[in-house]
């Protein structure tokens, strides 16, 4: 470039720069017809001489998207140097200059999300919409570069621009971008993982779905199998199995503690359940086992009904038969819902047990708990039916409903559980495929 040239654009001086197109009409086309030069717009951008730039730029426009040897235009310079004025002076001339590709295709727009400048930030993407779906030559979106380069407040100003955007096409930008792969296929959730970023962690499993959650990058991992590679936050690894599961940590563990004393309180129901009052015509009766010496226990051991001071009680036949028909009604009902009421929380909970080798050991132990649960029904009513001499076959039909249900229920569960444990016992192949539940 003419030294004179250089001269007229560092100091500003638009009437040299007249004089010198007086006396050579094609002194900045030649400039021009070179592919990569740091022309005289670029010059007076980086120093921010405003008049100057806005002369240059109304005589030779194409200079606002011609890139210098370095690869950045005129608008790269400026924000680079920090020319607040010169950048929205470009701007105003010419919306578009935000979507020029500098160096590595990083367009203005990336470099402002790199450096975290809201407020500039914001002015592009009002003057600019559809700048933000411009990728790197890496294939990294805005949403990339901010997690890469911890800009958080810069990220959720865009998270928050695309979901309150009346664009034609921002739903599908809130689609695609916050789960775009970029060329190792890590998508923006993958990265905030790499990289340890858990507030921008969070604000993505709001606005993801679950498939894209599960998204696995070049190597087939997903980003809750490199969380896991960071065991000091697990919390972290937590939250994004529960959003995978389609509800948050916290949902998660509150729906755990509840159904953890669903479970007791039937349980504990199932071991002291409903009685004649001892003040009723027919007060509970206890049983004791009587063995003769030489008789073993065996299916004709009876049982003989006393009461504490060992005194005859009155037999069950002489109970009224209307408080007898009640009292089989109110306690085949009771079994009922307190069945159904077990076996739902024992399935509930398998549900909702994270995917990890201790939990399938908490799974056993449920699924014999539930078994126990299941001998223990079919001892109270064997217990019901001798107490009060009802037979099992013609009148408990209640009972025989309640086992029907709790035989579906075991059926259910052991098809479940043993698949539950083997999943939880391989933990990777879990991590990338558990959504089996």
């Amino acid at each position: 470039m003419d030294q004179r040239i250089i001269e007229a654009t560092q100091t500003g001086d638009i009437n040299l720069l007249y004089e010198l197109i007086a006396n050579d009409p094609y002194v900045l086309q030649r400039i021009d017809d070179v592919p990569f030069f740091h022309t005289p717009l670029h010059v007076a951008a980086s120093a921010g001489n405003i008049e100057f730039m806005m002369e240059i730029i109304k005589l030779k426009p194409s200079f606002a998207r011609k890139l210098n040897q370095g690869g950045f235009s005129p608008l790269h310079l400026a924000l680079q140097n920090d020319k607040i004025q010169a950048v929205h002076r470009l701007l105003r001339f010419d919306k578009g200059l935000v979507r020029v590709k500098g160096r590595e295709d990083l367009t203005p727009l990336h470099h402002v999300v790199q450096t975290g400048n809201v407020d500039l930030l914001i002015k592009l993407l009002k003057v600019c919409p559809e700048a933000i779906e411009d990728v790197t030559v890496r294939v990294e979106t805005v949403f990339h570069l901010a997690v890469k380069n911890d800009m958080f407040e810069a990220f959720q100003v865009m998270v928050g621009w695309l979901t309150r955007s009346s664009h034609e096409s921002a739903d599908r930008w809130e689609e695609e971008l916050l789960s775009w792969a970029d060329i190792d296929g890590n998508t923006v959730l993958h990265i905030a993982a790499i990289r340890n970023r858990p507030q921008m962690v969070e604000v993505l499993l709001e606005h993801m779905r679950r498939y894209q959650i599960n998204a696995k990058n070049l190597e087939g991992l997903t980003a809750l199998d490199i969380q896991s590679q960071y065991p000091w936050n697990e919390r972290q690894a937590d939250r994004i199995i529960g959003r995978t599961k389609g509800m948050s940590h916290e949902t998660r563990n509150t729906f755990l503690v509840v159904t953890v004393l669903i479970i007791t309180s039937t349980y504990e129901a199932c071991l002291n359940p409903p009685k004649m009052p001892d003040d009723s015509p027919c007060p509970s009766l206890k049983y004791q086992v009587s063995l003769s010496q030489d008789q073993p226990l065996n299916s004709h051991t009876f049982l003989h009904k006393t009461d504490r001071n060992t005194a005859p009680m009155p037999s069950p036949s002489a109970m009224d038969v209307s408080e007898k028909v009640d009292l089989v009604v109110e306690s085949s009902t009771f079994w009922f819902f307190n069945s159904c009421t077990f076996c739902l929380a024992m399935l509930l909970i398998t549900f909702l047990l994270l995917p990890h080798p201790f939990s399938a050991l908490i799974l056993i132990t449920l699924y014999l708990f539930g078994l126990s649960y299941l001998s223990l029904f079919h001892v109270s009513s064997w217990s019901f039916s001798q107490l009060y001499e009802i037979s099992y076959e013609t009148e408990l039909g209640e009972y025989r409903l309640t086992d029907s249900v709790n035989g579906f229920f075991a059926v259910v569960i052991n098809c479940i559980v043993p698949c539950q444990v083997f999943l939880f016992s391989v933990w990777r192949d879990t991590m990338s495929g558990y959504t089996f539940v």
